[in-house]
């Protein structure tokens, strides 16, 4: 029974690291531009970033939302 808990527990690891990766380009990307743009006082440079990351964020939360989906469907089917 432990072994089981301990399974669940890495494959939900996986599924958190899985859905980091949806938006992780993005919303690093985006922090390197926001960042360029602040040292250089470019404050479209600096939008760009923010728009960006925001961008990464949209894409986690919709992973996050097809996985809950995707359990809920399979709970119903078993």
């Amino acid at each position: 029974m432990l072994s089981a808990t301990n399974s669940q527990k890495q494959t939900k690891g996986l599924m958190i690291m899985a859905s980091d990766k949806h938006g992780m380009k993005d919303k690093v990307a985006g922090k390197l531009k926001e960042v360029e743009g602040k040292l250089t006082d470019d404050k479209s440079r600096e939008g760009e970033g923010k728009l960006q990351k925001l961008k990464g964020k949209i894409k986690d939360k919709a992973a996050d939302l097809k996985d809950d989906l995707k359990d809920k469907g399979n709970k119903r089917e078993g």
